[in-house]
């Protein structure tokens, strides 16, 4: 899972059994992703397919490709969330949440509602389904390998 979500975009690197582990070693060989093939799996084992979203452009190595984090954080508040200071806060009214500081994008699955993640360090710290600090499961992803390794 998740457990301090603070958004953004990841990928997958490799670095050859011959070479000297180090940074340089890895961004040498990234990984790409198998599209369309995403899912969100839970901790009980049950998944879900998702649509992900892929970055090709201004990437780093260049010409790589990213994966943007399919869970978005819940923010409740401009002191703890980084939110721009006057936020307004989110709340959850109605199984939906309202505020300024809420969700920064739709969850990829139907979030039904929040719930305190352990240990509650803050009063913000609540996941969904999958949104929040999400430790209910986790992303994943399948790659290609080159033939080469």
């Amino acid at each position: 899972g998740i457990r301090f979500n603070h958004g953004g975009g990841y990928q997958y690197r490799l670095c050859r059994s011959n070479e000297t582990l180090t940074e340089a070693c890895f961004q040498r060989l990234p990984l790409e992703f198998v599209r369309g093939s995403q899912m969100l799996q839970w901790n009980n084992r049950s998944s879900a397919k998702i649509a992900g979203t892929y970055v090709d452009l201004g990437t780093f190595p260049s010409g790589s490709t990213w994966a943007m984090n399919p869970i978005p954080r819940i923010n409740f508040d401009s002191h703890s969330s980084g939110q721009p200071a006057g936020s307004s806060g989110c709340a959850l009214v109605n199984g939906t949440p309202v505020g300024a500081a809420c969700r920064a994008f739709t969850p990829p699955c139907d979030d039904r509602g929040w719930f305190p993640v352990p240990p509650r360090t803050a009063s913000i710290d609540v996941e969904g389904e999958c949104s929040g600090d999400w430790i209910g499961g986790s992303v994943v992803d399948a790659v290609v390998i080159p033939d080469d390794l």
